[in-house]
């Protein structure tokens, strides 16, 4: 991804913008716990939409091993931290990426391995981050972790691909394999924004909780709008539902651990009043509730 040099400088204004005004808005890492109901989802082949968010959306969704990702977010920053991540993820050790990620969260800047990885990076992301540095007013506020088997735990919770390191090296060798295009776009505009083009699978989190549809409903803009995005039979993931316990409550992380006792999720319809789910041109939208299991 390589953007014009006008649109990096502006981007970088932009995130000192946000710097000054200490309202972050750049996601680390997920609060979703991905792995409950990705998987629920054959990618296999599939070209798959998704919000960019922590990036951790597209680097679960590669796991299962799609034809195409493309990204999209409201925060035009977002893609920066995407790329970065996506650099850790391909040039790091298993251990070594978690390592770096968690010296970044305590100590809010970029680790001295950060400087073997700019000349891997794409040359408008090194600038970006040479130019910004790393500042703790451009993240959103983190949830209270402040010790390192907490965070290590808030990194494996929600994400398949920190695992173990059979789905850490599938990840890196799909993230070799397929581009990740990012597009600047609040959800309701990618049907404009998009159009011409469709998709086997949507995901967008849980946005439709948080915007209002212009004299419609959700309801209304996912019919007559976002379908016209999905390919015959296509899905769309269009809000989710899990219950869980705090990051503390979890079991001290253990790959082993992680393997043996993996949270254990099971995809409940709505009733009949919150489903949404329904036909239009031969394609379907489905809403998933997924809830937390005993291990």
């Amino acid at each position: 991804m390589n953007l014009d040099k006008n649109e990096v400088e502006s981007d970088i204004e932009l995130a000192r913008e946000v710097i000054r005004s200490g309202n972050g808005n750049i996601y680390q890492f997920t609060n979703e716990c991905l792995r409950g109901y990705i998987p629920t989802f054959d990618l296999r082949g599939k070209d798959v939409l998704t919000v960019a968010a922590s990036g951790d959306h597209p680097f679960n969704i590669a796991l299962g091993s799609p034809k195409s990702i493309t990204c999209y977010d409201i925060n035009k920053l977002a893609k920066y931290w995407l790329e970065l991540k996506k650099a850790v993820i391909l040039n790091m050790p298993l251990d070594d990426a978690k390592y770096f990620f968690c010296d970044f969260w305590f100590d809010r800047s970029l680790p001295e391995e950060y400087d073997e990885l700019r000349g891997k990076l794409p040359k408008d992301i090194e600038k970006f981050w040479s130019e910004v540095n790393v500042c703790p007013q451009l993240f959103c506020d983190p949830p209270a972790i402040n010790n390192m088997v907490t965070f290590l735990n808030m990194l494996n919770y929600p994400n398949s691909y920190f695992d173990d390191e059979f789905k850490y090296r599938a990840l890196q060798s799909r993230l070799r394999e397929i581009k990740i295009p990012f597009i600047h776009a609040n959800l309701l505009d990618l049907p404009s924004q998009l159009s011409g083009q469709q998709f086997d699978a949507i995901f967008t989190s849980n946005i439709g909780r948080q915007i209002k549809v212009p004299g419609r409903s959700f309801k209304d803009f996912l019919q007559d709008d976002l379908s016209t995005l999905l390919k015959p039979g296509g899905v769309a993931q269009v809000n989710y539902h899990y219950e869980s316990g705090t990051y503390d409550s979890l079991e001290p992380y253990d790959n082993e651990t992680a393997q043996q006792k993996g949270l254990r999720f099971t995809r409940k319809t709505f009733d009949t009043e919150s489903q949404y789910r329904f036909d239009n041109k031969s394609s379907i939208i489905k809403m998933y509730k997924l809830e937390e299991r005993t291990r």
